[in-house]
């Protein structure tokens, strides 16, 4: 036997004391963000990797660093 339904709307559902309505608009403004984090990982790792190499040469004298003083 089949159960049965109400037919009242259900009231809406919650998760941690907050309503549906609330995690849609939660949802929302995360997702882009959630949606840049591979791309800005990996930028990360390239800049980390730059950094790596760069500063000891700096570090040394090995790279000229004269363009770049102030006047």
């Amino acid at each position: 036997m089949a159960p049965k339904r109400s037919s009242t709307p259900a009231a809406p559902t919650t998760h941690l004391g907050f309503e549906t309505k609330h995690w849609i608009v939660f949802d929302k403004q995360v997702k882009p963000l959630s949606q840049h984090a591979p791309a800005k990982l990996q930028e990360s790792h390239t800049l980390a990797a730059l950094r790596d190499t760069l500063l000891p040469k700096l570090l040394s004298g090995e790279l000229p660093t004269e363009q770049f003083q102030n006047p």
